[in-house]
C-alpha cells in the first residue's frame, strides 16, 4: 500500500475518511470543553430524521445519534449533546443531570405547537448551553404559556452564542418570557443574550422563589412586561419577588414595561438586586424606566437594591422615575462608583429624572425611603428627587450612613439635587435636605497642604 505523506494524513479525520472543506459528508466537533479530541460525528448520507443529536452513553463510548428526547435520557452525567440541525419539540423536556448542549452552527430548539410549555425544565444538575438558541416561535405567531426555561432546582449555564428569544408567554399574570428561576441557580456569561420575549411580568427573567441570578455579561434586551396593569406590575428585562440577582457585567437595555420597571422590577417580597459593574440603559416604562421598587406596608425600611458600581443612565419614564423609583418604606444602599445620571421623565409636570424617592405624609408625619450610603468613588455620580421637601424651619434626614460608617464632604459632593430650591447640608452625621435660605453652610475640609502650612 502507497505510503501517505503528512499532509494528507492530516487531512483525514479520525476514521481515515476524507475531510471535506464544505461541510458536507463526514463532519468533525471539537468539544465544548475546548479539549484537544475531535469528535467524529455519522456520515451526512447515514443520517435519518430521526437523527437530530449525538451524544456518547459512557464517557469514552461510542458516539450515537438518534432524537433530542432519546439523547437527554441516555447520555451519561456529564457529558455532552450535540445537535446536527434545528429541531422543534412537542412536548417539555426535562432535564435532570449535568450535560452540556452544544451545535456546530448555533442550531435551534424551537416549538410549533401553540399555548406551548417551558421547552426545557431543569430540575437537577448543571446543564451548560453554547452556541445554541431555544426559540419561542413568536416569530411564526407562535405563543406560549410558560417560559423559555424553567430552572427549579440545579444550575443553568448560559454560554457563548447562546440566545434564549421569541418567545410570547400569554398566560394571565404570567411570569417569565426568556426563564423563569423557581429554584438553584443561573450564571450568564459573555457573548449570551435573552432577547425579544414577552410576558406579563418579565418580559427577559422573572425570578419568583429564593434562588440566584448571577450576570457575569451578556444581555438582556427588547424584552416586554405586556401587564395591562397601570401601577404595581412590570419588568419588561427582569422581574424578582424573591432570591437575589448579582449584576457583575453586561447590560440591561432596550426592554419595555407597560407598567413599571422598564429594566428591572423588584416586587413587594424580599428580593436583593446587587449591581457592582454592568449598565442598565435604554429601558422605558411608566414608573421607573431603569428600575422600580415596589412598596412594603411595614415600619421598616427593608433595603432590597445595593448599587456600587456601574450605571444606570439614559432611562425613561413617562410619569415618574426616569431612572429608578423608589417607593415608601423601602431603602437604596449606594457605595463606589455608581453613576445614576442623563435618565429621563417626561412629565412636564413632575421632576424625577434619575433617582424617584416617593412617599406620603399622614397623622403621622413623613413616609419614605431612605439612602443608605458608604464611601463614593471618585467618579460617583447621583442626581435625585421627592416631591416630599421640608417646609420652612425644618429638614428631612434622606440620607443616612450605612453601618458606622462617617458621612463625608466628598460624599455630598457627589450627590445632587434637582429642585433649585433645596439643598443638602449635614445634620448628625445625616445628609439631610433642607430649604435653601435655612440650610447651614456645608464648610470644605482643609487640605493636607494647608494643614502643613
Amino acid at each position: 500500500m502507497e505510503e501517505k505523506t503528512n499532509d494528507e494524513k492530516d487531512s483525514r479525520g479520525p476514521s481515515g475518511r476524507q475531510r471535506p472543506d464544505d461541510g458536507a459528508g463526514y463532519g468533525w466537533y471539537r468539544h465544548p470543553s475546548g479539549g484537544g479530541n475531535l469528535v467524529s460525528s455519522v456520515s451526512a448520507e447515514d443520517i435519518q430524521p430521526e437523527d437530530q443529536v449525538q451524544w456518547q452513553e459512557t464517557a469514552n463510548g461510542a458516539w450515537r445519534t438518534g432524537t433530542f428526547e432519546e439523547a437527554i435520557s441516555k447520555v451519561y452525567d456529564g457529558g455532552q449533546i450535540v445537535l446536527l440541525s434545528d429541531i422543534s419539540l412537542t412536548q417539555t423536556v426535562t432535564i435532570s443531570k449535568s450535560v452540556t448542549i452544544s451545535s456546530k452552527n448555533q442550531n435551534k430548539i424551537t416549538c410549533q405547537v401553540d399555548k406551548h410549555g417551558y421547552l426545557l425544565n431543569i430540575t437537577s444538575g448543571t446543564v451548560t448551553l453554547t452556541n445554541i438558541v431555544i426559540d419561542g416561535g413568536a416569530e411564526t405567531n407562535i405563543t406560549a404559556s410558560r417560559a423559555l426555561i424553567a430552572v427549579k432546582n440545579g444550575t443553568l449555564i448560559l454560554g457563548q452564542n447562546v440566545v434564549l428569544q421569541n418567545n410570547n408567554n400569554t398566560t394571565e399574570n404570567g411570569a417569565g418570557g426568556g426563564v423563569c428561576l423557581i429554584g438553584g441557580s443561573i450564571r450568564m456569561l459573555s457573548g449570551s443574550q435573552i432577547s425579544d420575549n414577552q410576558a406579563e411580568q418579565g418580559g427577559g427573567v422573572a425570578i419568583v422563589q429564593d434562588a440566584n441570578f448571577y450576570m457575569e455579561g451578556g444581555e438582556i434586551l427588547r424584552n416586554r412586561a405586556t401587564t395591562s396593569a397601570s401601577y404595581g406590575k412590570g419588568g419588561g428585562g427582569v422581574y424578582q419577588t424573591a432570591g437575589s440577582f448579582y449584576m457583575n457585567g453586561g447590560s440591561i437595555h432596550d426592554n419595555l414595561s407597560n407598567a413599571c420597571g422598564g429594566g428591572v422590577y423588584l416586587s413587594y417580597g424580599n428580593p436583593s438586586f446587587i449591581l457592582s459593574r454592568g449598565t442598565i440603559t435604554l429601558n422605558q416604562a411608566v414608573y421607573g424606566g431603569g428600575i422600580y421598587v415596589e412598596s412594603v406596608q411595614t415600619n421598616e425600611f427593608e433595603h432590597v437594591l445595593e448599587l456600587s458600581g456601574g450605571s444606570i443612565v439614559e432611562n425613561k419614564a413617562t410619569k415618574r422615575g426616569g431612572g429608578i423609583l423608589l417607593s415608601p418604606q423601602r431603602s437604596i444602599v449606594i457605595s463606589g462608583d455608581i453613576v445614576i445620571a442623563d435618565n429621563q421623565n417626561t412629565n412636564s409636570r413632575e421632576p424625577g429624572q434619575n433617582l424617584y424617592i416617593d412617599g406620603w405624609e399622614d397623622d403621622d408625619g413623613l413616609h419614605y425611603s431612605k439612602i443608605i450610603v458608604g464611601e463614593l468613588g471618585k467618579n460617583a455620580q447621583i442626581n435625585y428627587y421627592s416631591w416630599l421637601k421640608p417646609e420652612p424651619g425644618q429638614y428631612i434626614p434622606y440620607i443616612i450612613p450605612r453601618d458606622n460608617y462617617a458621612l463625608q464632604y466628598t460624599d455630598w459632593l457627589k450627590i445632587s439635587y434637582e429642585d433649585p430650591d433645596y439643598v443638602w447640608s449635614f445634620v448628625d452625621n445625616t445628609i439631610s435636605l433642607f430649604p435653601v435660605e435655612e440650610a447651614p453652610t456645608v464648610i470644605p475640609p482643609e487640605s493636607e497642604d494647608e494643614d502643613e502650612s
